[in-house]
């Protein structure tokens, strides 16, 4: 009987251990998303101090070591707010997962297009971008699960003007706007770095309507 309750007992924390690795995905991908970045616009190398791959893997790994123990706990331990709690962390590391991708993606451009990636005229938005992205990272990565609502809703103000910026550049290659006098390769790694970037502000989006919305609207405006 023992045995079976000290097992039970271990099991009861299963939650709290999911956020707190969830907690550490983020963490993770905050580094691959600062470090692709920083080599793709601000170096002429291909190399980078991150392991971009193995990065991802642990990313993959954490997603479904997460749901394991979300099963596992809802199983045992489960009640109302238990399963309300679950369904919304699911969906977070589910985004977490993606931004993984997207950094890899950007990695992956950087082999492709070695040399610094500057928008010239239109640089200085794409530099907002990438900040408003980076602040949303550390926003949620000072204290993940106390996240404010306030802050939540500062964050989707900013992350929906970031994609719309984004979407307003990319439009602008389209037409020929800009980027007159770059060759063809350079223009399409902008136009998918810019996706790329639109993504990464989209699921960090998500992220941040889970602090304000109910699980049904998460993803959606308030």
């Amino acid at each position: 009987m023992f045995k079976e309750l000290y097992s039970l007992m271990k099991k009861e924390d299963l939650l709290q251990r999911s956020y707190d690795e969830c907690a550490q995905m983020l963490s993770t991908t905050e580094g691959m998303f600062n470090g692709t970045t920083k080599l793709l616009r601000e170096s002429d190398s291909t190399d980078l101090d991150l392991d971009v791959y193995a990065e991802d893997k642990t990313v993959n790994a954490g997603e479904r070591d997460i749901r394991r123990k979300v099963l596992t706990h809802l199983t045992i331990m489960g009640n109302q707010s238990d399963i309300n709690a679950a369904f919304i962390l699911i969906t977070i590391i589910h985004d977490m997962e993606r931004i993984g991708d997207y950094c890899k993606n950007i990695f992956e451009l950087t082999q492709k297009h070695p040399s610094q990636l500057n928008f010239e005229d239109c640089d200085v938005k794409v530099k907002t971008i990438e900040t408003i992205i980076a602040k949303a990272f550390k926003t949620f990565n000072v204290d993940f699960q106390d996240t404010s609502i306030d802050k939540s809703r500062g964050l989707m103000s900013d992350l929906s003007d970031a994609k719309k910026t984004a979407d307003s550049i990319i439009d602008d290659f389209l037409e020929g706007v800009i980027a007159k006098n770059n060759d063809r390769k350079t223009i399409v790694t902008k136009v998918m770095y810019l996706r790329f970037l639109k993504r990464i502000a989209s699921h960090l989006n998500n992220i941040a309507t889970s602090f304000v919305n109910p699980f049904d609207r998460i993803g959606f405006e308030e």
